[in-house]
């Protein structure tokens, strides 16, 4: 269930990027949470290009600092890469396997 929340999470973000396409590049966007907690709404606020940035790599996970990946998403994750990394935005931590 985690998992599918995490998706959905996701899915939404990329909804709210897509429809934000033309906001201005140093504008804040307010993403959600993508951990695996189904009534976590927190908020992870990056500008559109460092959405991006991220998202370039599909591993990528935008995380309110302090949570974590749903257990058998982050499990996958790490067991296909060889590292975790974290990167800063606005406060919030991207995290991702394949740095």
């Amino acid at each position: 269930m985690s998992e599918e929340v995490t998706v959905t999470k996701r899915q939404v973000n990329e909804v709210i990027r897509e429809a934000l396409r033309d906001f201005p590049d140093a504008e804040l966007i307010a993403f959600f949470c993508e951990c695996g907690k189904e009534r976590c709404y927190q908020t992870v606020w990056l500008t559109g290009p460092a959405y991006d940035e991220a998202r370039a790599a599909p591993e990528w996970l935008a995380l309110v600092h302090g949570h974590r990946a749903a257990e058998d998403l982050a499990s996958a994750l790490v067991s296909s890469a060889a590292t975790t990394s974290k990167r800063e935005y606005s406060g919030r931590t991207i995290v991702g396997a394949n740095d």
